[in-house]
């Protein structure tokens, strides 16, 4: 079993169908994983097409490179020229744990430099907070302070 984390992946192919559960319209793309331990190894992608997933589920497939020419959802044109990000999870159920792809992300779309401007605004803007913070947190002991886990973030 592929284990929980993040992984550069690329979609090999797609097809389309409707779950047997709810009857609900759905995508299944197969990804191969491109780097890493788990290189080759091979997991799907369930996406819904309901009216809160769906866009998702399109944002998801825009990501593996569809264009979506005519804008018809069934031509997957670019299918699998981009490599993305999936986040596999693992879930149990009817007592066995598989791995799921949880996420089809946009690789390389996590955390962006901020700019010089916005750092003079967020700077700003953070100055209630750390003040706050001085007067609702305890001073750390030294004990404390060497400690991973400050006592307020402690379970009572």
């Amino acid at each position: 079993m592929i284990p929980a984390g993040k992984y550069v992946a690329r979609a090999q192919s797609a097809e389309f169908g409707v779950s047997g559960q709810k009857g609900t319209d759905q995508v299944v793309v197969t990804f191969t994983i491109q780097d890493g331990e788990h290189k080759g190894d091979v997991i799907d992608w369930y996406g819904f097409f309901t009216e809160k997933t769906g866009q998702r589920t399109v944002d998801s497939l825009r990501y593996c490179g569809c264009t979506f020419p005519g804008d018809d959802v069934f031509d997957l044109a670019g299918l699998g020229t981009k490599d993305v990000q999936i986040v596999i999870e693992h879930e149990e159920y009817k007592g066995q744990t598989k791995a799921r792809v949880q996420w089809v992300n946009e690789l390389g779309a996590g955390l962006k430099p901020m700019e010089a401007a916005s750092k003079v605004g967020f700077r700003e803007r953070m100055k209630a907070t750390l003040l706050l913070s001085k007067q609702t947190r305890p001073a750390l002991t030294e004990a404390e302070a060497e400690d991973d886990i400050p006592p307020w973030g402690k379970a009572s």
